[in-house]
């Protein structure tokens, strides 16, 4: 078994120095070290005002409930922790506290501590680091640039001041979580493009600011979370936002926010108008992909999809439940945008909603109309389709009517094809006086016959389908100016 150096003993180890430190842990097998019940500052005899264990070897450590307040500096930049690091219920200085390329081989545990000013973890690696019910008592900054981290752990944490906590990690192989804690102000920031596998915010107040910039995450969790000051989310890359239940009681604000598959906004208050310009959703049609592809090669793509079975259904009640997880969530970012007066956003979001729920349709012949309904106005969204869809019909139902049309005409190719555009121009728009007239012109010409005209079975048949495909891509029209100029 290894040595264990307690109290006194490894506080007069610490005061030879470094080397000495290193060589006796190293050659005397020691595993463990107990600093607990040692007063640092009495022990120095407030000579110096810091104490360095820069560069120090440990292996388990514990410096648990020590005070350290009357000291304005403790340096453990450096420092190679071999064991877990105990410093839980510690009383940090409110001067710097350094641990800028320290080496947590295992966890670092500063649970129930308190923090009088910032810390510095810079270039270290963490294993895993639990800040769970810490204090922090005076405004500081909290420092990960560069930090290889496995994961962190904030809960139950609370902030008396303004804290700013720099996430600006080289690797983070798991997660930060924040759940439970509260902040006077807080800010996050994580400025390298660094994924972290998520973020949890959970049951969060904040009483003043919260900032939370430049975040790249596979999923951020803000369940039933009480902002009472502003609040503002940007620059986010994230496959999953969930913000269900939580009050804003200040302004709110999402900005430029990328995510893969949906935002959850369900059971949210806001007490001022949300701004949510500038979020990019993912498309259920591409399962949670972003969309690379524009609208009406998607469109055509499903479409093909469909007629010839070559589309992918969800396989079984689990991706079912995600899809309308998805539906619903793009209902709540229609009725937001809605209420924010943000009409192109609330378009977007319904027709995000449209393809959601057409997967929810058990029958492929029940989503043929969403598809349909896609191709030709882009859910309600577009003037070129319907007016490119009245111009295809007129040009393929005027050759119609001219390859049904009477041999006798067929020696007048001009006067037979003027005929069949006029013909169903007039059967485009059947509402209008001017339809009847042209239609007899265009039939006296085209199916000639003694004391007026011979109009084949067919060519009637094609008449009223034409008449009413041309009513509803109008109506499609009218729907997209409606849409398109909020009339």
């Amino acid at each position: 078994m290894g040595r264990t150096l307690r109290g006194q003993e490894a506080f007069n180890l610490f005061q030879q120095g470094k080397e000495a430190w290193n060589c006796f842990i190293d050659e005397q097998d020691v595993t463990k070290v107990d600093f607990r019940g040692v007063t640092f500052s009495r022990a120095l005899e407030l000579k110096v005002l810091s104490i360095s264990f820069r560069g120090f070897v440990f292996p388990e450590v514990r410096f648990e409930t020590l005070n350290f307040d009357s000291l304005s500096t403790i340096d453990f930049s450096e420092a190679i922790f071999r064991g877990n690091a105990y410093f839980s219920g510690v009383m940090f200085p409110v001067g710097k506290l350094l641990f800028s390329g320290a080496c947590f081989k295992q966890a670092a545990v500063f649970s129930l501590s308190s923090f009088q000013g910032g810390a510095d973890f810079s270039e270290a690696e963490i294993e895993i680091g639990v800040f769970d019910k810490t204090k922090w008592l005076r405004e500081g900054d909290v420092s990960f640039n560069g930090a290889r981290v496995g994961g962190l752990n904030f809960t139950d944490s609370e902030g008396i001041a303004r804290i700013e906590f720099y996430f600006g990690f080289r690797s983070c192989n798991s997660g930060i979580d924040f759940s439970n804690s509260t902040f006077h102000e807080i800010q996050i920031q994580v400025p390298t493009p660094v994924l972290i596998d998520h973020l949890r915010f959970d049951c969060v107040k904040v009483h003043q600011e919260c900032v939370l910039n430049n975040l790249t995450a596979l999923h951020i969790s803000m369940r039933n979370c009480d902002f009472n000051g502003n609040f503002m989310l940007g620059d986010l890359v994230v496959k999953r936002l969930d913000c269900a239940g939580s009050k804003f009681e200040r302004n709110a604000d999402f900005h430029n926010i990328a995510v893969k598959t949906y935002i959850d906004f369900n059971g949210c208050s806001f007490s001022h108008p949300v701004a949510i310009d500038g979020i990019r959703l993912g498309d259920p049609i591409g399962w949670g992909e972003f969309g690379t592809q524009s609208a009406l090669s998607q469109s055509l793509s499903s479409i093909k999809k469909r007629f010839f079975m070559e589309e992918t259904e969800p396989h079984n009640e689990i991706e079912l439940a995600e899809i309308a997880e998805y539906a619903r969530s793009y209902r709540r970012l229609k009725q937001l945008a809605a209420e924010s007066d943000n009409h192109s956003l609330e378009l977007d979001m319904f027709a995000l909603e449209l393809k959601a729920s057409r997967w929810l349709k058990a029958e492929w012949w029940a989503r043929i109309p969403y598809d349909l309904y896609a191709l030709f106005s882009d859910y309600g969204r577009s003037l070129l389709r319907p007016v490119v869809g009245l111009f295809i019909f007129w040009i393929l139902f005027s050759l119609v009517y001219m390859g049904c049309a009477a041999s006798s005409s067929r020696s007048d190719f001009m006067g037979q094809w003027s005929a069949g555009l006029l013909l169903s121009l007039a059967q485009s728009v059947p509402f209008l006086t001017w339809h009847r007239t042209a239609k007899s012109e265009a039939l006296a010409v085209l199916y000639p016959a003694a004391g007026g005209f011979d109009v084949p079975w067919i060519v009637h048949l094609a008449a009223v389908s034409q008449s009413i495909l041309a009513v509803i891509f109008i109506f499609l029209l009218g729907l997209g100016i409606r849409n398109r100029f909020r009339i």
